[in-house]
């Protein structure tokens, strides 16, 4: 069966087709809630070891954003993250210690989880779910990952899930499209799973092929709450990423969680086809400058539209594809 035309966040351009009132980007709320966290700006760190770690969760939170400290090192390594800021979330597996690592986890305060599997629209990540809740009932989950709206509303089902990442294969570390072919573009994707999303429903959370504030807007606009960012904040100065100098030219490491480097610290046979590990361009940017960045592109596409909140966005938006 041949599906319509699908588009990524690349293909498309905002059109603004309002009258705009607003006068400053200060009067614009790039606010949202996720669960009972408040997010000025809608940023979520991925959980990834060049990405998010305690000290660099932190200074999101600082930011008004949201961090989730990786997984990738020992229990007791996560839970002294977490102990230095309890605002922060979790990564946390589906096998293995992972009930040990939830329970080790909840005495250090971590009070959201992400389940950081490559297909979230699995019985197993159920099963978790279900296990977990039955330690601590009051724990929030962000769930995923999801390329459809049939599986972002079966995610949207399970107790306590406050966020869904949608987007598969899309991330700058992620080589799952060229291994099982599984791909649907971001922005058809965020579309897709936003008509299909009620009120009371968890937050669409865009993951994946986000390299920069123009991105970020488009994603927003398009019906995401927020969105997961991998390399746009590794590549901070002050990320957990290592800082290397190749031929006179400094780089930040990014390795994906699917990657060889990652895997074999923590499995004692690495199995790696879906990740890969590349260098990126380093600016000297600190992780404020980029937020700062972020934060005032998409208030300033906001005022384009009239739009003093996210949901005015989402309502007045319009866009095309770009030939």
């Amino acid at each position: 069966m041949k599906n319509k035309m699908k588009y990524n966040l690349k293909d498309i351009c905002l059109i603004p087709r309002v009258v705009s009132s607003v006068r400053s980007r200060e009067d614009v709320d790039t606010s949202i809630k996720m669960g009972n966290i408040d997010l000025k700006v809608p940023v979520i760190a991925s959980p990834m070891k060049d990405v998010c770690d305690g000290d660099f969760g932190s200074k999101l939170i600082d930011l008004g954003c949201f961090g989730i400290v990786h997984r990738f090192c020992s229990i007791d390594e996560q839970a002294q993250e977490v102990k230095k800021n309890k605002n922060l979330g979790a990564a946390i597996g589906t096998n293995g210690d992972c009930q040990e690592r939830f329970i080790e986890l909840c005495k250090a305060g971590c009070r959201t989880y992400c389940i950081d599997v490559a297909n979230g629209a699995s019985e197993i990540v159920r099963g978790a779910i279900n296990k977990f809740l039955a330690i601590d009932q009051y724990v929030k989950f962000i769930v995923g990952n999801v390329a459809s709206k049939e599986n972002f509303l079966w995610l949207a089902k399970r107790k306590n899930v406050v966020g869904i990442r949608v987007g598969i294969s899309g991330g700058n570390a992620c080589t799952t499209k060229n291994a099982t072919g599984i791909y649907h573009p971001m922005a058809s994707l965020i579309q897709e799973c936003k008509c299909a999303k009620n009120y009371d429903m968890p937050l669409i959370i865009a993951d994946g092929g986000i390299t920069g504030p123009s991105d970020i807007c488009k994603a927003i606009a398009l019906g995401a709450d927020c969105v997961m960012l991998g390399s746009v904040l590794a590549a901070a100065s002050d990320s957990p990423a290592e800082l290397i100098k190749r031929d006179g030219v400094f780089y930040k490491v990014y390795h994906g969680s699917a990657s060889f480097e990652i895997q074999k610290n923590y499995r004692e046979r690495p199995r790696y086809i879906e990740g890969k590990t590349s260098l990126l361009d380093y600016n000297n940017e600190s992780l404020e400058q980029i937020i700062t960045k972020i934060s005032d592109g998409l208030q300033s596409s906001m005022s384009y539209f009239d739009a003093k909140t996210i949901s005015e966005f989402q309502e007045k938006v319009s866009w095309c594809v770009e030939e």
